[in-house]
């Protein structure tokens, strides 16, 4: 698994520099191969800490989700600037600092009370194969609280449970990761409590305790709808071993909740 990994960062770093190379920033971007379809029912919240090398995938994300239904926060955490017209509408906040520490300071509950989802994702995500519309559309039939997009084959991935499945539709799980989550304004404000405000704001473990800590019934990975996690972002977290002390004091703190085995509970329809 450590050499497929590998193998596919050094091809997604190698793209990348390609696409920079024979593209402009917006280039491509009106000629997706997926159909856009309207999205006129809610109030969408996108928050990301974005730097140089995610700079081109929010813009593609920005052009495919669009700003009828988005706001975008961003938080940039280098010496990357935004002037080009496909980010004059996103509010730009600059700081320094990392994933969890952004949301734990600015998405508080009064600041997302008007909006009916929160994306609170990374800055590497490839999206050419992801419909929004359809995601929300499976999300509310299946009534879920938080879920995610799954990840494609060509993704660099930490848990085998987030890849794409043959169902048609997706899973009921109890586990649902830190990267690409889509949470409901009240899911977002449970979640919100779990992170703790001066340590591990690279989430390690508030994925294994979030079913249990937060009281979540209805958790899914939609299978239907896909991303690509290109592992190319800037903002690096700390060390393997230092995180993973941060995680076993979070159990420790919430050693009364059921940490998550990662397991399917069920199917979407």
């Amino acid at each position: 698994m450590k050499i497929k990994q590998k193998c596919l960062g050094l091809f997604w770093n190698f793209k990348r520099r390609l696409d920079n190379l024979l593209f402009p920033l917006q280039a491509g971007l009106k000629n997706s191969s997926r159909v856009k379809r309207p999205v006129r029912r809610w109030k969408i919240l996108y928050a990301s800490p974005v730097g140089r090398l995610g700079k081109p995938y929010l813009a593609k994300i920005i052009h495919r989700f669009g700003h009828e239904n988005f706001d975008y926060l961003i938080f940039v955490y280098d010496d990357t600037t935004f002037p080009e017209s496909v980010f004059k509408n996103c509010q730009f906040v600059y700081e320094k600092g990392t994933l969890c520490y952004f949301f734990k300071k600015y998405l508080t509950p009064d600041y997302c009370q008007n909006y009916d989802y929160i994306f609170p994702w990374v800055d590497d995500i490839g999206i050419e194969d992801f419909s929004c519309t359809s995601f929300l559309d499976v999300f509310e039939r299946n009534e879920l609280q938080v879920a995610q997009p799954a990840l494609s084959g060509i993704s660099l991935y930490s848990h085998d449970i987030t890849l794409k499945n043959l169902l048609p539709v997706g899973r009921f799980t109890d586990f649902v990761e830190v990267m690409v989550q889509v949470f409901t304004r009240e899911a977002w404000v449970k979640y919100w409590e779990l992170i703790e405000p001066d340590k591990n704001f690279w989430g390690w473990g508030y994925d294994y305790l979030a079913k249990s800590f937060c009281g979540f019934q209805r958790m899914g990975i939609i299978d239907c709808e896909t991303v690509t996690h290109m592992c190319c972002s800037t903002n690096k977290g700390n060390t393997r071993l230092e995180n993973h002390r941060l995680m076993q004091e979070l159990f420790e703190k919430y050693k009364s909740c059921t940490v998550s085995e990662k397991k399917v509970l069920g199917e979407l329809v």
